[in-house]
C-alpha cells in the first residue's frame, strides 16, 4: 500500500491483525478518530516506511497482544494522545523515526510491552501547560532504547514507574524542561553510556521512596535503577 491518503476514518486508519503483514510506504495517515495505525495479535508483522502518521484523535501507532512489525523513517506528529503505544507483549522495531509535537506522551510502553527503539529523534513533546514524557515505561514494560535522541520535552525525558523496566544505552537525553531521567514506584531500568545534559531540572530524579544508586548499581529500595 503506497502513496495513499488515509484520513478522517471513524476508527483506526490502518488495522493489521490476526497475523497480517504487508508493506505501507509513503502514505498520509492523518486525522483519524482512533489511532492512525493499530497492529494487534501474534504473528502480525507489517512494515511501515516513510509514512506521515499525524493528527490522530486516538494517538499515532498502537501495538498490542504480541503484535510486531518494523517502523522505519516515519514521521509521527500532532497526535492528541501518545504517538506510540506498545502493550500486552507487543514487540515492534522502531528505527530512525521522527516523533514530535502533539499533546500526549511520545512513546508509552506498558503492560509487559517490549519493543526495540534505535536511532529515533523524540522531541518537542507536550507544552508549557501540558507536561508530558518523551518516553514512559510502566507496568512491567521492558523495551530496549539504543542510540536515540530525546530532547526538548515539556516534562520528563524518560520516566520508568510502576515496575517499568527496560534497557537504555547510548542515548542522548538533553534540554528537557523536567528531569532527564526519572524513576519511581519500583521502576527498574538499566541505564548505560547515555549522554544526559543541558536540562532545566534534575539530570536524574529517583523519587517516591527511591534510593539513589551508588557505584553503578542499586540493589534495594522502591526504585531500583541500574546505572553504568
Amino acid at each position: 500500500l503506497q502513496q495513499n491518503k488515509i484520513h478522517k476514518g471513524t476508527h483506526a486508519g490502518v488495522h493489521v491483525t490476526d497475523g497480517g503483514k504487508g508493506k505501507f510506504a509513503g502514505n498520509e495517515i492523518v486525522c483519524n478518530t482512533g489511532f492512525g495505525v493499530v497492529v494487534d495479535g501474534a504473528g502480525s508483522d507489517p512494515f511501515f516506511l516513510e509514512n506521515n502518521i499525524s493528527d490522530g484523535l486516538g494517538g499515532g501507532m498502537a501495538f498490542r497482544n504480541s503484535g510486531g512489525g518494523t517502523v522505519d523513517q516515519n514521521k509521527l506528529t500532532g497526535n492528541a494522545a501518545e504517538h506510540v503505544l506498545v502493550e500486552s507483549g507487543a514487540d515492534p522495531a522502531f528505527t530512525k523515526n521522527r516523533i514530535f509535537g502533539g499533546e500526549g506522551d511520545g512513546i508509552v510502553v506498558q503492560q509487559n510491552g517490549l519493543g526495540t527503539f534505535s536511532g529515533n529523534d523524540v522531541y518537542d513533546i507536550g507544552s508549557a501547560d501540558n507536561h508530558r514524557c518523551g518516553v514512559c515505561v510502566s507496568t512491567c514494560g521492558h523495551p530496549t532504547f539504543r542510540g536515540n535522541t530525546i530532547r526538548d520535552i515539556h516534562g520528563t525525558g524518560v520516566e520508568c514507574r510502576e515496575a517499568g523496566k527496560g534497557c537504555f544505552e547510548d542515548n542522548e537525553i538533553f534540554r528537557n524542561f523536567g528531569a532527564a531521567f526519572g524513576c519511581a514506584s519500583s521502576g527498574d531500568p538499566t541505564v548505560k553510556n547515555n549522554q544526559i545534559h543541558g536540562g532545566l531540572a534534575a539530570g536524574v530524579l529517583v523519587h517516591d521512596g527511591g534510593l539513589a544508586p551508588s557505584k553503578g548499581t542499586a540493589s534495594a529500595s522502591t526504585s531500583l535503577p541500574t546505572w553504568r
